[in-house]
């Protein structure tokens, strides 16, 4: 699985997904703090822009690439 080079952009972009989402969680359990609501939803919107975008370079056919930036689109 790992010897080809297209497998590990997709990695680093679902590796880059797990401390975005850390650190919107950890943002959000201090709302009341100015201005960390915002940092929260940017870092767990950043979360899941990474882990479907990861998604979308790895899948194979055309219809799952556009399938996936749509649903990529309408979480922006």
């Amino acid at each position: 699985m790992f010897n080809r080079p297209d497998v590990y952009i997709p990695l680093i972009y679902l590796l880059a997904a797990v401390p975005f989402a850390w650190l919107g969680l950890y943002a959000w359990r201090r709302r009341p703090a100015l201005g960390v609501t915002s940092f929260a939803q940017v870092m767990l919107g950043m979360s899941v822009w990474s882990s479907m975008y990861s998604l979308e370079i790895y899948s194979s056919t055309l219809s799952a690439k556009i399938f996936l930036r749509k649903l990529n689109i309408l979480e922006l």
